[in-house]
């Protein structure tokens, strides 16, 4: 299988699903995987956003 990095930006902290808090992050996906990463500004404003690989 390929590996692949997802990459979030415009805020801090990141929380993506798999629970990582980097701002990057490197999957190995299966058919039909979503991931998700929750972005919080400098006003703490959340925005969740998906990927599906």
């Amino acid at each position: 299988m390929m590996k692949t990095t997802l990459t979030a930006s415009g805020g801090m902290p990141y929380i993506w699903n798999t629970g990582q808090t980097l701002f990057q992050l490197e999957v190995q996906p299966v058919n039909n995987s979503i991931y998700t990463v929750t972005v919080t500004n400098s006003i703490g404003c959340t925005l969740p956003q998906q990927s599906q690989l």
